[in-house]
């Protein structure tokens, strides 16, 4: 048996440790919505429901701290993956049955909430494992294979799947092997990192894990599902359009109002008698000037993308009578999860390049117009249905503006982290913009089936307006180091 060293080259393991983060997203979140479309459900449904499972990343600062408390980084990360393997395992099973959409959604749902879980353990393990100077030189490499794992999902397993279909004539058996070979792949990781990862020294828990402390925070998470649960039965009960853009402005109104004049109010009262580092974290965030329009830039710049991406696969898909680009599932695989992932990336690299060399202000603007910009090539390709050989091109050009405009946002989200809690605002940060990726995603498909694909895209390319308006306001501190 390997000897439990506190340090081992990380070179065995950022690589797999980040290729076993970034897939179970991709599958979560892209791969579902093109089973589901081949499975005959409809793009309201699909858009809908898939949405909702963005919920874990939205919520998942809000037990983060169990994962320090309880149990090591280590163990967290290793035994996630082991849970993920079982999600992946019932979701393959489940496609045959008469059910199938909502006992693999059950599936999927539980895997999103392991793998925000296992993201949290992983970026907490890579900070322990790695000294400062091997951090700063494998953040490239980490984020490297974390790309390769939505090549390879939304690419390989996609295309796979497609040829599968053509050979079998079954496609919940193809879409099944596919899972079962991912869940294969992450019972080998598991077994990989529980004999590979490092013990470091400082990988310790915080806190005994006492039956009534975690029985509270087990009710607390129990708290927020059922909430979730109550927003999704007040949608279903909800038939039209309007009335659930209705609803939801409602609710994101009322929430706004309770945390203003109720809940922050209240958390730092208690921040004050208690001195928790959590409240004060959290206070701190929401207090900084401009946190307004900061908070409207992170929900509004990406909504029109948010749309575009839940709908971009089943507008593939669908058939020419339908409006659609009558592309097969194995073309999908190459066009949008290999040319289009590569282009993503190439536009991302390309995006940090020019910040890192000219400046975030100076970049902001060309970058906000390499996002949205390319969104009329959706319009064009509704209204004109071209060759598939120029879908090819359009597809990886949007992705590659994608990738440019992406870098601005992501960046900007590091720049208004500042001070002691840097962690803990980014961790904010990043579930508000999952947030302003779930909601868009939810009512993008119920309005495609109201105004069909062409009215939809237009709609997409107004719907950029907000997010480019709002920056006009924003707060940008150019004495960020090497972002000015």
């Amino acid at each position: 048996m390997i000897a439990k060293a506190e340090k081992r080259n990380p070179w065995f393991f950022v690589p797999t440790t980040y290729f076993a983060e970034g897939l179970p997203y991709i599958l979560i979140n892209s791969v579902s919505v093109i089973l589901y479309k081949n499975m005959g459900v409809s793009n309201a449904e699909i858009a809908f429901w898939t949405s909702w499972l963005y919920l874990p990343w939205v919520i998942k600062m809000l037990w983060g701290p169990m994962v320090d408390m309880y149990a090591t980084r280590r163990k967290w990360l290793v035994y996630t993956q082991l849970l993920m393997a079982a999600c992946l395992a019932a979701a393959a099973l489940s496609l045959n049955g008469a059910h199938f959409f909502s006992v693999s959604l059950l599936a999927f749902a539980a895997a999103a909430f392991v793998s925000a879980t296992h993201d949290i353990a992983t970026d907490g393990f890579y900070m322990l494992a790695l000294t400062g100077e091997d951090q700063a030189f494998f953040v490239g490499i980490r984020s490297m294979f974390y790309r390769f794992a939505m090549i390879f999902g939304t690419g390989f397993l996609v295309y796979r799947a497609g040829q599968l279909q053509k050979a079998l004539g079954d496609i919940p058996a193809s879409w099944s092997i596919m899972l079962l070979l991912s869940a294969i792949l992450f019972a080998a990781l598991f077994l990989y990192h529980r004999f590979v990862l490092p013990y470091p020294a400082e990988d310790v828990p915080k806190a005994k894990a006492e039956p009534a402390a975690v029985m509270r925070s087990l009710w607390t998470m129990a708290g927020y599902l059922a909430a979730a649960g109550l927003l999704v039965w007040l949608f279903n009960m909800l038939s039209g359009l309007w009335q659930k853009l209705g609803a939801a402005a409602a609710i994101t109104l009322a929430l706004v109002f309770i945390c203003r004049n109720y809940l922050f109010p209240y958390l730092k009262r208690k921040m004050t008698a208690e001195g928790s580092s959590f409240n004060e974290a959290f206070i701190s965030y929401f207090t900084m000037d401009g946190i307004g329009y900061i908070i409207a830039f992170i929900l509004f710049y990406r909504f029109a993308e948010a749309m575009l991406l839940k709908l971009t696969s089943p507008f593939l898909l669908d058939g020419l009578e339908k409006g659609g680009m009558a592309v097969s599932t194995s073309e999908v695989g190459i066009m949008y999860g290999t040319f289009g992932m590569a282009a993503l990336i190439a536009g991302g690299l390309l995006g940090g390049w020019l910040i890192s060399r000219y400046g975030f202000r100076k970049c902001l603007w060309p970058m906000v117009f390499a996002l949205h910009v390319p969104d009329v090539f959706y319009l064009y390709m509704a209204y004109v249905q071209p060759a598939k050989w120029i879908a090819y091109l359009l597809v990886a050009a949007e992705q590659f503006g994608y990738g440019i405009g992406l870098t601005a946002f992501t960046v900007y989200l590091m720049m208004v982290c500042k001070g002691r809690y840097k962690t803990a605002h980014f961790a904010i940060s990043t579930g508000i913009m999952a947030l302003g990726m779930m909601v868009p995603g939810m009512i993008s498909g119920k309005l495609q089936e109201a105004v069909g694909y062409r009215h939809f895209f237009l709609a997409v390319c107004l719907m950029t307006i907000p997010g480019i308006l709002v920056i006009f306001r924003l707060p940008i501190d150019d004495r960020v180091e090497g972002l000015g």
